[in-house]
């Protein structure tokens, strides 16, 4: 897979210590990712402080800014507020692997650390699962057509439903 040269460090040339680092995600930065169509466009600016120790780094990131997606029910542009600081370990050893969300292990002898991914994954996970407008921000259009398509169930009662009813109220 393509990178995205400005989210690569370069850990082997850090001194022992805390680094800082900024960084913006904008459209072309989840534009170069397969599936980014949530996210229409955005501005996120991202603050790293990464630590480097002798056998790991600690990464700590604080997330801030917005993106506009869909609305789940007018399919209307939504900006969202994206807030979060979430952490990652880097661990070195045998092989790449990720242990859990939050701890990486990556070969002893790499010198650079690609953390795109990592922020890609942490700003979808920070999106609500349902984006909806406020009351009565929706198209007012769509709410309508919608209003028109609801179904209106019929109550019908079932014998057999009716005699286990009479049983549990007894």
């Amino acid at each position: 897979m393509k990178k995205l040269s400005e989210f690569i460090i370069r850990a082997e040339g850090l001194s022992l210590g805390s680094h800082d680092f900024n960084y913006c995600l904008n459209d072309t930065f989840f534009t170069f990712f397969e599936l980014s169509e949530i996210v229409l466009n955005g501005e996120i600016a991202v603050s790293l402080r990464l630590t480097k120790h002798t056998n790991m780094l600690h990464l700590q990131f604080k997330l801030n800014g917005k993106i506009t997606t869909c609305c789940d029910r007018c399919l209307e542009p939504l900006e969202i507020e994206i807030k979060g600081e979430p952490s990652l370990i880097v661990k070195y050893g045998e092989e790449l692997l990720e242990e859990t969300d939050e701890i990486m292990v990556i070969p002893s002898g790499e010198k650079e650390l690609d953390i795109s991914s990592f922020l890609y994954e942490t700003v979808y996970l920070l999106i609500p699962q349902r984006n909806i407008h406020k009351e009565n921000q929706c198209n007012p259009e769509v709410i309508e057509k919608l209003n028109t398509l609801i179904i209106k169930e019929k109550k019908t009662n079932n014998p057999q439903w009716d005699i286990l009813k009479k049983l549990k109220n007894k």
